[in-house]
């Protein structure tokens, strides 16, 4: 939310998995970067991050079933300083 044109969503699906999910988009106008091109860098940064695109339109999309303790400060400090670097 630091960032200006992105916001973020958590859902939890009633059907299915039951786990929490968050969907995270922003303005192309004031971010400049496709969700394909960011999940592209993302996965080859180190670490690889594998976030899939947005289910509820253009953005990204992570479910947090998977993650170990500590992994989701690393996804937010990767995913903050790659939009924070095509931030208009």
């Amino acid at each position: 939310t630091t960032i200006k044109g992105v916001s973020t969503k958590m859902t939890m699906p009633e059907i299915a998995n039951h786990v929490p999910s968050m969907q995270i988009t922003w303005d192309e106008k004031l971010v400049a970067i496709s969700p394909r091109d960011a999940a592209q860098q993302l996965r080859g940064g180190k670490p690889s991050i594998v976030l899939a695109q947005g289910e509820d339109g253009p953005g990204l999309s992570m479910t947090s079933f998977m993650l170990q303790p500590g992994e989701d400060e690393t996804i937010a400090e990767h995913l903050a300083a790659l939009l924070r670097a095509h931030a208009a």
